[in-house]
């Protein structure tokens, strides 16, 4: 997150409309084309000077996270926790039974995957961890443990940048007026990313920052893949992680697990942990 800089100084007008752009391209997902959006052209006109047209938002998305320095790698043996709620007091607590879900049993939308695309989301602390499940369940427990990485693996760190434009004890420099748009358009794009869904309308809300994944996970990053995303929890406002590892790549961390030339999520032994969730302070 090192030479990181921005201007936060713009008047309400110049912020209106510069993350026009960022709305625009939420209403044409939301409400207008999805499956074949990039290929309509109606998208493509700006509505003005001070926006990109809905079509070209993933690039300039690509272009903004190049140039902010917003790609961080994750060492081996970076560790994530993880939390799944069930109704009865136990469930299968290994490492397939607590990572990701099966693609067969990916049947909810989540804020950065669609329902059958199976990824594994988890935060750096407990704390974050239980209450994202919490908030999104009715059910009577959950269980959380600690996994860790086999390999480094690159990510996309928008939870980096958050931390660095709410702080206001760095000297920040002052980007050109054409560096403007990038900033405040990432800034819009992280509102959305901590933003709750509306209740029953997580199929709508999270359309957008599940293309914008989409996108830097399987589009952006050809050259250099990117395996992730680092993103301020809307509870909490600690890191969460999103990591794009199937079920079967979660393993226990028993002898030779981390030697496979594969990336890997490895159970910490003695992490696993059952709480009742009414336990959980949620507000």
């Amino acid at each position: 997150m090192d030479d990181r800089s921005a201007d936060l100084g713009h008047t309400s007008n110049d912020l209106g409309l510069m993350s026009a752009s960022w709305e625009r391209f939420c209403e044409a997902l939301q409400h207008e084309s999805r499956y074949v959006f990039m290929l309509n052209r109606d998208h493509d006109n700006a509505q003005s000077e001070d926006e990109v047209p809905a079509t070209r938002v993933l690039r300039e998305l690509g272009d903004i996270v190049e140039g902010l320095g917003l790609l961080r790698v994750l060492p081996a043996g970076y560790r994530v926790w993880r939390a799944r709620a069930h109704e009865s007091p136990s469930i299968d607590g290994s490492a397939k039974g607590l990572g990701t879900v099966p693609d067969e049993m990916a049947l909810q939308a989540n804020r950065l995957s669609p329902a059958g695309i199976a990824m594994f989301y988890g935060a750096e602390d407990t704390e974050t961890a239980v209450q994202e499940i919490a908030a999104r369940s009715l059910a009577s427990w959950v269980t959380f443990g600690q996994f860790e990485t086999s390999q480094s693996c690159m990510v996309v760190d928008f939870a980096g940048f958050s931390a660095m434009l709410s702080d206001p004890s760095p000297a920040l420099g002052q980007h050109a007026d054409r560096d403007r748009h990038p900033l405040v358009f990432v800034r819009s794009l992280l509102a959305q990313l901590s933003r709750p869904a509306r209740e029953q309308y997580e199929r709508i809300d999270y359309v957008p920052t599940q293309v914008v994944t989409e996108y830097l996970l399987r589009v952006y990053g050809r050259d250099r893949p990117v395996l992730g995303m680092l993103y301020s929890s809307a509870l909490t406002g600690r890191p969460s992680v999103v990591l794009d590892i199937p079920n079967g790549c979660c393993v226990e961390c028993e002898p030779g697990w981390a030697s496979v030339d594969e990336l890997r999520l490895g159970l910490v032994p003695g992490s696993v942990r059952t709480i009742r969730l009414a336990d959980i302070q949620t507000d």
